[in-house]
């Protein structure tokens, strides 16, 4: 399992805070037996299958970090990052819920957020070398900060379809099959 622990500036820190998705919650009961989980959590657990094992792995790790006993229970929590298939970030958190109760923890509370990668894009060498339109340059900084064509949409209070054929028009431009190869080939 891969850890990493970040030191963030305040400026950083209220950037991340801005950019944070609606984490995906789920409940484990100490046989790490899904008990419930939220609308996010139900799309990771059917769309990444990995990600889902990773977490039960981290719920375990919580468990096995209290050995059963309440007065551990408060330093029973993980910390974890999964990176996925097509570089998606994944932040996950896991603790024991109920230890600062009288009665023993029965259940493993796990947070997962999607961190969104901003990628620094030369928007002037965009423009020109390119002929990127207004609007490709304003989908164009938002393909940078990680939005999907949905949240391009929303964004632009215009249609799903149209935020993929922006997407797919400056993809066209540049020369590029991919999002990934976009902001490579414009990266600073």
């Amino acid at each position: 399992m891969l850890k990493i622990w970040y030191n963030c500036a305040m400026d950083d820190m209220a950037e991340i805070i801005k950019r944070r998705s609606v984490p995906a919650v789920l409940f484990f009961n100490l046989e790490i037996e899904l008990t419930f989980c939220n609308k996010e959590a139900s799309e990771i657990i059917h769309s990444l299958p990995d990600l889902y094992e990773t977490i039960r792995n981290v719920a375990l790790e919580v468990k096995n970090a209290a050995h059963g006993s309440p007065s551990r229970a408060p330093a029973a929590q993980q910390t974890a990052i999964y990176r996925g298939r097509h570089s998606a970030l994944f932040a996950i958190r896991a603790f024991l819920v109920g230890a600062a109760t009288d009665q023993e923890p029965g259940h493993i509370m796990a947070l997962v957020e999607n961190i969104i990668e901003k990628h620094s894009v030369d928007m002037e060498k965009a423009r020109t070398r390119f002929r990127l339109t207004k609007r490709e340059l304003e989908v164009l900084h938002l393909i940078s900060d990680g939005l999907s064509n949905s949240q391009i949409a929303k964004k632009l209070f215009i249609s799903e379809q149209t935020a993929k054929d922006h997407a797919r028009n400056i993809m066209r431009k540049v020369g590029v099959n991919s999002r990934a190869a976009l902001i490579s080939a414009l990266q600073i």
